[in-house]
């Protein structure tokens, strides 16, 4: 038994994997280090929205709402007149109606909880 003992007193330690701090113990940055947020607010939030909406006005055409808005949810004809209308989950519906020439004549926003 003293033989054991000896042997593994001389023998080297076993390889122990490196210890990792858990997240909550990592240094936070000083304030100057802070990244800077997004320029753009994320797609699908309700600022990325309020920005979207903010560059719709009279006179732009169906390509340029397109471009601003993305494709509408559903199309309606109402009185001869286009309406492109876009539903929003949780935020509710907003249109952009359309004058003959195919330019914007009005616009509503998306109302609950938006603005």
């Amino acid at each position: 038994m003293k033989e054991q003992v000896k042997s593994l007193q001389e023998a080297p330690p076993p390889a122990t994997p490196p210890q990792t701090q858990p997240a909550v113990n990592q240094p936070t940055p000083a304030p100057n280090q802070v990244e800077a947020a997004p320029a753009k607010p994320p797609a699908g939030s309700i600022a990325a929205l309020r920005e979207s909406w903010s560059h719709v006005g009279k006179g732009m055409t169906k390509a340029q709402i397109q471009e601003v808005l993305g494709p509408p949810t559903n199309e309606l004809t109402i009185n001869g007149k286009l309406v492109w209308y876009y539903y929003y989950a949780g935020i509710g519906g907003s249109s952009v109606f359309f004058n003959g020439d195919g330019r914007v004549s009005s616009h509503q926003r998306p109302t609950v909880g938006f603005w």
